[in-house]
């Protein structure tokens, strides 16, 4: 079974185009989705965290976000740090995930799936791409964070131009190019491989 990557920058509308591959019938695993899962319910990686960020990293048995947010975008090293710890669980939750499908192909939908180099190990990879502009609207208006908090996030993320080079297929989600188009091609594309 292949297995896909989707990534893209914050705002940019994966989870939007990993809800049309659902809709064609192709498997998705949220890997932000899982590591939140993880961070709160594997005692290894509890403790793993705790013992390098403090018991502070959790309140009540769940993980400070307000705590982990003002980590990861402000330090490059505990942002590095954390992917480390955080990304093997979620690769072997992945690949146990894969495992239990039924399909052409799998998507593996990643935030970082280019800087924490989780790209290698999949057979082809799709990256969203928006405007800035664009981006820091919609997580504005869906995270309701101040302009200035999103800003911080995009510059924590690798830059479109670094990362459109390790794609395989690029969808543009530009308000000018229709989407759907770009995502059935690539459905097609993959199926043919």
């Amino acid at each position: 079974m292949k297995q896909v990557g989707l990534t893209g920058g914050i705002g940019s509308g994966k989870t939007y185009v990993s809800r049309v591959f659902a809709k064609l019938g192709i498997p998705v695993f949220n890997s932000d989705i899982q590591a939140k899962k993880l961070m709160s319910s594997n005692s290894i990686l509890i403790n793993s965290l705790k013992q390098k960020f403090g018991d502070d990293i959790y309140n009540k048995n769940k993980i400070n976000r307000e705590r982990i947010r003002n980590i990861i975008f402000k330090d490059q090293n505990a942002l590095k740090l954390i992917n480390d710890i955080v990304h093997p669980f979620v690769n072997q939750n992945f690949n146990d995930w894969t495992n239990n499908q039924d399909a052409d192909y799998v998507v593996k939908e990643a935030a970082i799936l280019f800087e924490t180099g989780g790209y290698k190990l999949l057979d082809c990879n799709i990256l969203v791409y928006s405007p800035i502009n664009l981006n820091i609207e919609r997580v504005m208006l869906r995270d309701k964070l101040d302009k200035d908090k999103v800003i911080e996030i995009i510059n924590s993320q690798a830059s479109f131009d670094e990362v459109k080079k390790k794609a395989d297929y690029v969808i543009y989600n530009d308000q000018e190019d229709f989407i759907l188009p770009q995502i059935i091609k690539i459905h097609n594309q993959i199926l043919n491989k």
